[in-house]
């Protein structure tokens, strides 16, 4: 563990940024690096694309909530059914000004949340994304240097500051063993493990030993019986991926993450 690191506590209702901060403060990370994680994170949209993985459809950000509005097709907006997450996070990317966000709301809430926005709806951009309740939540990281760990939690990967030790399913590789086979704690079922292993084939599809040595990945995804595979993150940029393997990496039953 790293000098300082039982300074960083995990809050509830913690994103990546939130993370990021907490980790400054608790000066575990510089300025600059802060900085460069933060930039990081609100460029995600555009590696999911270059990942070319799956992901729940997005409007934006855009620099208001009318335009958002305006990308969003009418019959989302008036479906009984259809729900969405919203995430509203500050123009000035260095300002103490949280990131607001919820999930699983109608359109009339979605234009209710956005009016009451503490600091103003002018001082936010604007994002707006499909939602469903997943099965499971997931969370893959790796250090680049043969140590993988697979995360995954029922049902939507927020709730996981709800769930205790032994409902996080955790699957372990270390690349230093013989064998490449993850040891899992937990007590997941072979149908959960599957889940785990799925989500990594996103990545590595031939689960090939020196690929998963070389591995530096950080990622965040849903999944689905009915709809397969959403991923939230994925980053194997320096400043955001060993982020999290430097500050030796365990989720407690507290944290929570959001993807964003």
């Amino acid at each position: 563990m790293p000098e300082g690191q039982e300074k960083f506590i995990p809050m509830k209702d913690a994103g990546i940024r939130d993370w990021e901060n907490m980790a400054y403060d608790s000066g575990l990370v510089s300025e600059q690096k802060l900085k460069e994680l933060i930039i990081e994170n609100e460029q995600k949209q555009k590696r999911l694309r270059a990942f070319n993985l799956p992901t729940f459809a997005t409007y934006g950000p855009t620099n208001s909530f009318t335009e958002t509005a305006e990308l969003i097709p009418q019959e989302k907006k008036t479906s009984a059914s259809e729900r969405f997450l919203v995430r509203c996070a500050p123009k000035n990317l260095m300002s103490n000004t949280k990131i607001e966000r919820t999930l699983n709301i109608t359109w009339s809430e979605v234009e209710k949340f956005v009016e009451q926005l503490p600091e103003g709806k002018d001082n936010y951009t604007v994002e707006i994304r499909e939602h469903w309740n997943a099965d499971y939540g997931g969370a893959i990281v790796g250090d680049g240097n043969g140590h993988v760990i697979l995360e995954l939690v029922k049902g939507n990967l927020t709730n996981i500051d709800k769930k205790g030790l032994g409902e996080i399913k955790k699957g372990e590789l270390n690349i230093e063993r013989a064998d490449i086979h993850f040891k899992y704690d937990g007590q997941p079922t072979d149908a959960e493990k599957q889940v785990m292993i799925g989500a990594l084939k996103y990545f590595i599809p031939d689960l090939d030993r020196e690929k998963l040595e070389q591995l530096n990945l950080y990622a965040e995804y849903a999944y689905s019986k009915d709809h397969g595979y959403r991923f939230f993150e994925a980053t194997t940029e320096k400043a955001a991926a060993k982020f999290w393997t430097e500050l030796g990496y365990t989720r407690t039953p507290k944290e929570e993450t959001t993807g964003d």
